[in-house]
């Protein structure tokens, strides 16, 4: 298997043959701060795979700074730089696997220590080791077929099949996501399993019901706006009262939806209805390219933040193949604008999630924008080099924090003053069971997920189709292997991959998501 490592921080290009067995090389900076006038986006992150660079300050009367690398065995790793923010690549590849701890002090010219300019501690992650991981349970085809017959099957599902309405449970919480979960993988369901075409396409066609039913009306604020939040299951004395509020990415994500039935079935009004949702999404576009992430139905936007516009760029993209109206692409083409000037320029890829409350810069990371970016930027731009380039360092970013092939925190040993990095204590858990290899989710939700799995397995199967590279496959197939492992005999794929949680806490999307992303592995040979 050859592997290509690019050159960064004074690292030669080079090629390796790597073998079962043998580990990949990841010595090259992500996105280095400081340098023009790019930021440091590393702030809260508590774990790498790729050698960082940290913000540490000057020290008064400095001349060169003194790097002090403790390593997880308890060696220390020296070296002198000319500046406090200098990268760890001339020690990286000499630390194991563990905790590191980083002190840097500032130095005058007889070599006296002056002061501390910075001190860090993280988990230096582990890298793919190809051949190791077990193998799949099932063949990747066959378990995207146990997924969607377990979701059709379900009996909140089998209630809106009967019924065309929203059943009242966890599953139904945010309509928006769930729904249009549902219709995109019964659509996909019908193209797997021709047998079952009939009966997957009218489960479809009543999750489009149920949802309709629910958004708002043609005369609204924001006509034909599906719902992030169930109004039964929110009611408006919550704490964070949600009744009325909505997240903008999710009525893309309904458009999106609708538009895959209307492909699949050829009627014509799911076509209208995500031809309405662009419409009200052209009429508030803002300057910027982009939408507030938070409205309220009635009264407009909430906050400052704003949403991050690559699904909607992705449907915009997708409305205009269909219908050939240029405004459509032309306000994707304006919000992709907003993601270069905004999004690739502070790399603050924010996790914005319905059940997470906006936050600050760089305070809730998380990699699926940022592979969203990376896969449309090689389906639209497969030739274009530097998009390329910027498509692989996107998804070094997502394998930097997100993805471990081997279980970090072994041993007892906790994630270093986690509150102070991350601002969340409650959604970091059995470490010990933490099933490997697997993709994080978020900072706040940082354990195993499903559908970030998922997200990565796309995404390096967008780079193997680009770029032909073996090493894209085999990561790819490794996670697509774990999926099946963590899928029941009766088609529930857990959402989180913990040992003793593979029956908890499923969510449907997830469960949908997961079953797409193997049956794209399932087609690549």
């Amino acid at each position: 298997m050859k592997i290509g490592i690019g050159a960064a921080s004074g690292v030669a290009l080079l090629t390796l043959v790597v073998s079962a067995g043998e580990y990949e090389i990841c010595n090259q900076v992500v996105r280095r701060g400081g340098v023009e006038g790019r930021p440091y986006w590393n702030g809260h992150a508590i774990m790498f795979m790729y050698p960082p660079a940290f913000d540490f300050k000057s020290v008064k009367g400095a001349v060169d700074y003194r790097f002090e690398v403790m390593d997880d065995v308890h060696v220390k790793h020296v070296f002198t730089a000319k500046e406090p923010t200098a990268d760890l690549v001339s020690v990286w590849t000499n630390l194991p696997t563990g905790y590191v701890t980083v002190n840097v002090y500032g130095e005058d010219a007889a070599g006296r220590t002056l002061g501390l300019s910075g001190t860090r501690t993280f988990w230096k992650k582990a890298t793919f080791k190809a051949g190791s991981y077990p193998k799949a349970k099932y063949g990747y085809d066959e378990c995207a077929k146990m997924i969607y017959g377990y979701q059709f099957r379900s009996d909140d599902y089998q209630y809106t099949f009967r019924t065309g309405k929203l059943a009242q449970s966890f599953d139904t919480r945010y309509p928006a996501k769930m729904m249009s979960g549902l219709i995109n993988g019964m659509v996909n369901y019908a193209e797997l399993c021709p047998e079952k075409r009939e009966d997957a396409l009218k489960l479809a066609r009543a999750a489009a019901k149920a949802l309709i039913d629910l958004s708002e009306g043609p005369h609204a604020k924001y006509p034909y706006f599906a719902p992030t939040y169930n109004p039964v299951k929110y009611p408006a004395n919550q704490e964070w009262p949600n009744r009325r509020r909505c997240m903008t990415i999710y009525p893309v994500f309904a458009a999106q939806a609708y538009l895959r039935l209307y492909e699949a079935v050829k009627e014509t009004e799911y076509l209208e209805l995500a031809r309405h949702i662009a419409d009200t999404f052209l009429a508030f576009q803002g300057e910027d390219g982009t939408w507030p992430l938070m409205i309220n139905f009635d009264a407009g936007p909430i906050g400052k933040n704003r949403m991050i516009p690559i699904e909607a760029v992705e449907f915009f993209e997708h409305l205009f193949r269909v219908t050939g109206d240029q405004r459509y692409r032309v306000a994707g083409d304006r919000a992709f604008g907003y993601i270069e000037k905004n999004l690739i320029a502070t790399w603050n890829w924010e996790g914005q999630f319905e059940d997470t409350p906006p936050t600050e810069h760089y305070r809730n990371l998380t990699k699926h924008p940022a592979c969203s970016t990376a896969i449309y930027l090689l389906k639209r731009h497969p030739g274009d080099k530097a998009k390329r380039a910027l498509a692989r360092e996107l998804l070094r970013f997502a394998e930097d924090l997100f993805v471990n092939w081997e279980r970090p925190y072994d041993n007892g040993r906790r994630v270093p003053d986690q509150k102070k990095f991350t601002g969340y204590y409650n959604h970091f858990w059995k470490q010990d069971k933490w099933i490997m290899p697997s993709v994080f989710e978020q900072y706040g939700c940082y354990t195993p997920v499903d559908a970030s799995a998922a997200k990565l397995i796309r995404t390096y199967l967008a780079f193997y189709r680009v770029e032909g590279n073996p090493l894209d496959l085999a990561k790819a197939r490794a996670l697509g292997d774990v999926a099946t492992r963590c899928t029941s005999p009766d088609g529930l794929e857990a959402t989180w991959w913990t040992e003793d949680e593979l029956r908890f806490g499923v969510w449907p999307n997830c469960m949908l998501a997961t079953a797409s992303a193997l049956h794209e592995l399932a087609s690549v040979k």
